[in-house]
């Protein structure tokens, strides 16, 4: 009863923690954790089942796994905004925190009671071995609204983009020999996407028709030959603010199997597919587009802008602000390939590699938004309909990871010297490097500060066990990375802009035993 006590107590405590996790997008999490992938792709623990269910496979003790973060960062942006004196000259610093974790119950598994005759019979072979998790799977963004000069916006307007993907996950691991264990981990994810930009484009059609007194003008022209709603070409900056709050619920699933090679090495590899959505991200969004009337009325005489406004049902009495119910498709958590090995060159030190390929591209390529049931009759005049169809350019990038980690147990004294009332078993020290390329498309980023320009994580960690429980704890340093946009068409204001950012992550963890 204990036990059921203390498990339900974790896991009321985890939800109310996985809520406002918000951890980096960056180089994507393959050294992240309190003690980083050094178990895989055998004995694995309550995190890297969530990369490679079947790393749990031989795993003979029950084992709850907590793994909480601080995750901060600091970011740059610089450019110039033509055809004014001033730029954009911005550097923020934010913090977020965030938890993992995890329970593992292997079955048929002896303990430290059983008989010797028991152990001379054991087999790890025809177990199976459960495991349940909640994850930060996917997460990121720029934090804290940014306000970022225009030519459209020469006061600033406030931008942010934010992100997060929590997978309630279940693995199931089979051992069909002492040599091979296979898993399948289930993943249940609860998507939030926040956005404030300024958006553009051109794909948004102007249907509506103006007239004067119910009367069509002559030829019939329509509103796109007098205005561009969301103008977004060559020579301009976009006039559009566009605020919206979506949620979701995906799945996906990881396969993996790992191989022991005797005592000394092991081998893993799992594919997991992009993630499907039976509903597409949804919820309330604000499409204010005064600036784009006032950009395209301001040069008429007033005598013209009233016969415009005329032309309107309510003559902008309302402004041109509308609420709208939004429905974003196209943004999933990527197809991902990861191949580890491990070896044990002694008994006290283990040292692994791990490659993964992700694919971003497919999952951050263009987001998709339907507005509907616009609340303002000017604007939907204006556009023929109380729906908007429209996207957003993201054109991320497919990446490869690589990563190299050790982990080596210093013993620090026998038992019988160790002074009454202390118990230490061991500590382990835990060493990583990870490198991987920028996903994130600077060319489309259109002036969002972020902390995904980083290429390289070194993280350093200790374990610390006393009986049942070990507490872990590692630093992860995310260098000085950064990177240029072109001057491709985009954003008049985001041609040559200077991006960068560093990073760091503060583990603390807590593996419990029995």
């Amino acid at each position: 009863m204990p036990q059921r006590s203390f498990l339900a107590c974790f896991v009321v405590a985890f939800l109310a923690l996985a809520g406002v996790a918000l951890a980096a997008n960056g180089p994507l999490l393959s050294t992240i954790g309190s003690k980083g992938p050094v178990d895989l792709p055998v004995d694995g623990d309550g995190w890297s089942m969530f990369r490679m269910p079947s790393s749990i496979g031989w795993n003979v003790d029950t084992e709850i796994d907590l793994d909480m973060f601080l995750f901060t960062s600091k970011t740059q942006l610089r450019n110039a905004v033509p055809g004014t004196d001033t730029g954009n000259n911005l550097s923020k610093e934010g913090a977020t925190f965030g938890a993992n974790g995890g329970v593992v119950v292997p079955l048929g598994r002896l303990n430290e009671d059983s008989s010797d005759e028991e152990w001379d019979t054991y087999s790890d072979a025809g177990k199976i071995t459960f495991g349940f998790g909640i994850f930060v799977d996917m997460a990121g963004g720029t934090g804290g609204s940014t306000k970022v000069r225009y030519t459209t916006y020469p006061e600033t307007i406030p931008q942010r983009a934010g992100i997060q993907f929590v997978a309630p996950t279940l693995v199931v691991a089979f051992t069909p020999t002492e040599w091979l264990s296979l898993g399948v981990g289930l993943h249940a994810i609860y998507g939030k996407v926040e956005i404030r930009s300024v958006v553009g484009g051109g794909s948004t059609p102007l249907n509506g028709s103006p007239q004067l007194n119910g009367t069509d003008f002559p030829g019939s022209p329509s509103y796109a030959d007098f205005l561009s709603l969301f103008s977004n070409d060559n020579a301009s900056d976009p006039t559009t603010y566009f605020k919206a709050d979506l949620t979701a619920i995906q799945f996906s699933a990881t396969l993996s199997a790992s191989f022991r090679i005797g005592n000394r090495v092991g081998i893993g590899l799992s594919y997991r597919p992009r993630s499907w959505a039976p509903e597409n991200l949804s919820g309330d969004g604000l499409v204010d587009s005064g600036r784009t009337f006032q950009q395209a009325l301001g040069g008429l005489a007033p005598g013209l802008q009233s016969i415009f406004l005329s032309t309107l049902p309510n003559g902008g009495a309302n402004g041109f602000a509308a609420d709208y119910d939004i429905e974003m498709r196209s943004i999933y958590v990527p197809r991902q390939i990861r191949m580890s090995v491990v070896v044990w060159p002694v008994d006290r030190v283990v040292i692994g590699a791990e490659i993964a390929w992700i694919e971003w591209h497919r999952a951050f390529r263009r987001f998709n938004l339907s507005l509907k049931s616009g609340n303002n009759e000017d604007v939907n005049f204006v556009v023929g309909s109380n729906r908007i169809d429209t996207t957003l350019d993201q054109r991320w990038r497919n990446r490869w990871a690589f990563s190299l980690y050790t982990a080596i147990a210093v013993y620090q004294r026998d038992l019988e010297e160790i002074p009454t009332g202390v118990v230490v078993d061991n500590l382990t020290l835990r060493f990583g490097i990870n490198y991987s390329d920028i996903a994130v498309n600077e060319d489309v980023s259109n002036n969002s500060p972020n902390a995904a320009f980083v290429t390289t994580n070194l993280n350093v960690g200790a374990s610390l066990q006393m009986g049942m429980f070990t507490i872990h704890s590692m630093v992860e340093h995310g260098f000085y990375g950064s990177a240029r946009s072109n001057d491709r068409p985009q954003s008049l204001t985001g041609k040559n802009t200077f991006y960068s950012a560093t990073q760091w992550f503060y583990h603390f963890g807590l593996t419990v035993r029995f």
